[in-house]
């Protein structure tokens, strides 16, 4: 063989190999699953809620809750038990993110539909039970990079 068919057959090599790890790299930041249509830049999808319960006494709280790459910002971390809560949920990302809600039992009680880039959605629900509740990002493996955090729900 000569010394030009061995260095092009390994540029050539090289070359795939290179491609193969962008492709697979580009996979995994988007989930490594197929998207559900994006909320378009800027709109607004609220989820359904949680809780429907409209009664008296009940202690309504808002929480603002950023979503990025790799983390979720919230302004409280917890709240007492029985406070109904309203997640504002933005994506200041470059990804599709969502926000899911686990209960200390290891249930998931609550969760936003995905959205874009810029997107945003609405979250309520009513904390009922004391412990501490695991706040993700259930796209992909994007709680595995890092999106996660806990909630505390205090008697």
């Amino acid at each position: 063989m000569s010394r030009m068919s061995v260095s092009t057959r390994t540029l050539a090599i090289a070359g795939a190999l290179i491609l193969v790890i962008i492709i697979a790299a580009a996979f995994m930041l988007q989930g490594g699953e197929e998207q559900p249509p994006e909320t378009p830049a800027g709109g607004e999808e609220e989820a359904e809620e949680t809780t429907p319960r409209e009664e008296e006494g009940v202690e309504t709280l808002t929480i603002k809750v950023d979503l990025t790459e790799w983390r979720i910002d919230l302004d409280t971390t917890s709240v007492k038990r029985g406070t109904k809560v309203v997640f504002e949920v933005v994506n200041s990302g470059n990804y599709v993110h969502a926000l899911a809600v686990r209960s200390p039992g290891g249930e998931v009680i609550a969760s936003t539909p995905n959205f874009g880039p810029g997107g945003s959605a609405t979250l309520e629900v009513t904390f009922e039970e004391e412990g501490v509740y695991i706040l993700y990002c259930p796209v992909g493996n994007h709680a595995n990079l890092g999106m996660t955090t806990e909630f505390t729900v205090e008697g």
